[in-house]
């Protein structure tokens, strides 16, 4: 089932607007939390936080962002669930040295950990990009883990060749994309690969982009070059276990990346998860969450709390 979710309030959703600013005047300050906890796990440390009560939702970030990215949702969702947001390993501030490879893999590994370093059983799971691929490769892992599933746009590639219009989109994006921004990584530095990576996804220079998204971009530049250097930084998905993955799952797309890969990719997500519905974020791209932070929040609330 697919339903869109429009811009605009409720008096419920502007009460808990209101509401959320009151509670978390003292402990945030523009985008940045104050403080951090610190989790020591097998390999790395991951600075999390933790706000509100109720049943644990855990969201995950994409690419060349961080803890702070949803600073438009843990204060609303706060109202309703002990809301847990976590730096994924090398993101800000985490000051882990890269391995090679690194993957999707590798960061639901870090999740697991993560989870019973926290004493978290069970959790609503919530992945936006790159931050999704990681989220539903944990659940086709861990289902018992997953009381719910969110996924906002994971960047499946290596299914693409196989979806109904499909066929080329991600040889191009390798060839075009992907495989020139890890050469500049690799041949011509950090500085170069976020140039490059600024010009694709903005369409304009690193210095006319945001300011936000250049702070983004400079303190998240190890993780983007983890994964544009990596030898899978796409590893494929079984199409068989998301069959029989039987945990609701929520599927998010922006309106404005309909005919990208992005929407091909969901479409077919919608298609082989037994137990899920896609609701289409309207006014919105691939960055929803802040395009459309109502919206979002709003679709997220509904199906967690029905």
């Amino acid at each position: 089932m697919t339903k869109a979710f429009k811009n605009g309030m409720s008096i419920y959703f502007l009460f808990t607007l209101l509401a959320s600013g009151l509670v978390l005047s003292s402990c945030r300050s523009g985008t940045k939390v104050e403080k951090f906890e610190l989790a020591n796990l097998q390999d790395v440390q991951i600075h999390y936080n933790s706000i509100g009560e109720g049943y644990p939702l855990i969201l995950i970030h994409g690419s060349l962002t961080d803890i702070r990215y949803w600073k438009e949702q843990d204060s609303v969702l706060l109202l309703n669930f002990r809301v847990i947001t976590y730096s994924r390993r090398y993101n800000y501030p985490n000051q882990n040295e890269p391995v090679p490879d690194h993957s999707a893999i590798v960061e639901a590994k870090d999740l697991l950990e993560l989870m019973d370093k926290l004493n978290i059983k069970q959790a609503f799971i919530l992945g936006h990009s790159y931050g999704a691929y990681t989220a539903l490769w944990f659940a086709l892992e861990h289902p018992e883990r997953v009381k719910k599933l969110i996924l906002a746009e994971p960047p499946l590639l290596r299914w693409l060749p196989e979806i109904p219009d499909g066929k080329g989109v991600m040889e191009k994006f390798m060839a075009n994309i992907w495989v020139p921004l890890g050469k500049a990584f690799t041949e011509k530095g950090e500085q170069a690969g976020l140039e490059f990576t600024a010009q694709w996804y903005f369409q304009k220079p690193f210095d006319s982009i945001p300011q936000e998204w250049r702070t983004f971009f400079i303190e998240n530049a190890k993780e983007w070059q983890a994964l544009a250097v990596s030898s899978d930084a796409f590893p494929r998905v079984d199409v068989e276990k998301v069959k029989q993955l039987n945990v609701p799952t929520l599927l998010l797309s922006g309106a404005l990346s309909a005919g990208n890969f992005n929407d091909l990719i969901d479409g077919h997500l919608a298609r082989l998860l037994p137990d899920n519905e896609r609701i289409i974020i309207e006014n919105a791209g691939h960055e929803m969450f802040l395009d459309n932070a109502e919206g979002s929040n709003q679709a997220i609330i509904h199906f967690l709390t029905k």
